[in-house]
């Protein structure tokens, strides 16, 4: 049987070396992962720092600039318009600030001169102009409803005989705009409004045919007719006057409603016999049988009944 000596200092020796052989294992071993991890974990964290702070875009700041227009009359004590004014007579506050005036214009009405701007504004007889406008997208049914028939009183209420007549002539010489004629022309009476607002947008004379003679009439030329108003006969008069200015001439008969026809026929036999040549017969409206009037430059058709 052996026995087994050992130093005291091997002893003591065996227990350090060992420790430092575990210790140098564990940091052999240990070491490199903490340092990967370590590594990983700094990574990690840099790049949601990368994501959270992307290239910002300046700021971007609107501005702009309103022209406004401030429409001026200048008028003394007495009401007369102050002529001679420029930009620099007048001053713009806004909120207790000076605002400069960009530009300025000097409109004197009483001292425009005819011209290409004057032929632009409406005769006389057409004026007065109403513009209806009626909210087809925002109303309700029940409002654009009452809106129609309150157009239509104003319409049938409103507005007097001028404003029918002035209408009807401006409408009837733009269908006349296309022919080539002298002269308008007429019987008494109630077409005689009618007649001189449309010479008026036409440029073009007019004359009258008269139902009665009278003395400063001369050598008046004269047609019988039958009267759709009384369903008399009754004669038809050119003065005398007026023969030169139709004779020779192209003409356009007018009337307010040709009904039967026969003021247009007594109309037709004066001219001719003052040697002037129908070119067309107008009127508001027709009435009766349409095929009859095919020929007539007018407005509208008046459909007869009977019961």
């Amino acid at each position: 049987m052996q026995t087994l000596t050992h130093r005291k200092e091997d002893t003591a020796l065996l227990p350090r070396e060992a420790g430092r052989i575990g210790v140098a294992v564990v940091l052999g071993l240990v070491l490199p992962r903490v340092s990967a991890l370590a590594a990983g974990t700094v990574a990690a964290s840099a790049r949601p720092v990368a994501q959270a702070l992307p290239q910002q875009e300046p700021p971007v700041f609107g501005s702009g600039v309103q022209l406004v227009a401030l429409p001026v009359f200048v008028t003394d004590k007495a009401g007369r318009v102050v002529p001679g004014l420029t930009a620099a007579d007048f001053e713009i506050e806004e909120q207790g600030r000076k605002v400069p005036v960009a530009a300025f214009l000097a409109v004197d009405v009483a001292s425009a001169q005819p011209g290409a701007a004057a032929g632009a504004l409406l005769a006389a007889s057409a004026r007065r102009q109403f513009l209806l406008l009626f909210d087809l997208q925002f109303s309700p049914f029940v409002g654009v409803q009452k809106a129609r028939e309150t157009s239509a009183r104003f319409v049938r209420e409103g507005l007097g005989d001028g404003d029918l007549v002035a209408a009807a002539a401006a409408a009837l010489a733009q269908k006349l705009a296309g022919l080539q004629y002298d002269v308008l022309v007429t019987a008494e009476a109630k077409s005689i409004p009618l007649i001189h607002a449309l010479s008026v947008h036409a440029h073009k004379p007019y004359i009258v045919l008269r139902k009665s003679y009278k003395p400063y009439m001369g050598e008046a030329l004269q047609a019988e007719t039958l009267s759709i108003t009384t369903g008399q006969p009754q004669t038809l008069y050119l003065d005398e006057k007026d023969h030169h200015l139709i004779e020779g001439k192209r003409v356009v008969l007018v009337d307010d409603v040709i009904s039967t026809g026969s003021t247009l026929q007594g109309m037709r036999l004066v001219l001719s016999k003052a040697g002037a040549e129908v070119v067309a017969e107008s009127a508001i409206f027709t009435e009766g049988e349409r095929s009859q009037w095919e020929n007539i430059i007018a407005l509208g058709h008046l459909p007869l009944f009977t019961g």
